[in-house]
């Protein structure tokens, strides 16, 4: 405040340049110029909760997913698995090439669901 004239909110308020202004305290000086001002109070609602606890850590890498994915996904899993392991026996039965465990299958499968797949991928066409 210079020579009765505030500066900032205030002055913005005592000049009519803005409508309403806040949060202002109350001081002895402001309140000449405030006269006409009206407070309102402000009620806020706070809630206040417990954050949740974290996941036991043999959870955590299943969590990110619902169990009906869950489910999908092994279902899946265990159909390509097994229709990869029938291929490769049929091509054993056309070439005579040697015969790929349901296991191995399983596991070239998986690989290539997580975008791993095997660094000596089959040499069969079914296989690949």
């Amino acid at each position: 405040e210079v020579d009765g004239k505030f500066n900032g909110m205030l002055g913005l308020l005592q000049r009519e340049e803005a409508d309403f202004g806040g949060p202002i305290g109350s001081a002895a000086k402001r309140m000449k110029v405030m006269e006409e001002a009206s407070a309102y109070e402000v009620d806020m609602l706070c809630l206040v909760s417990l954050n949740p606890s974290p996941l036991p850590q043999y959870l955590s890498i299943i969590r990110p997913f619902t169990a009906s994915l869950w489910l999908v996904l092994m279902t899946s899993e265990v159909t390509v698995s097994v229709i990869l392991w029938l291929l490769l026996r049929a091509w054993k039965w056309i070439t005579g090439t040697h015969v790929v465990r349901l296991s191995t299958a399983f596991l070239y499968s998986w690989g290539t669901l997580l975008n791993k797949p095997p660094k000596h991928p089959s040499v069969s066409y079914s296989g690949k």
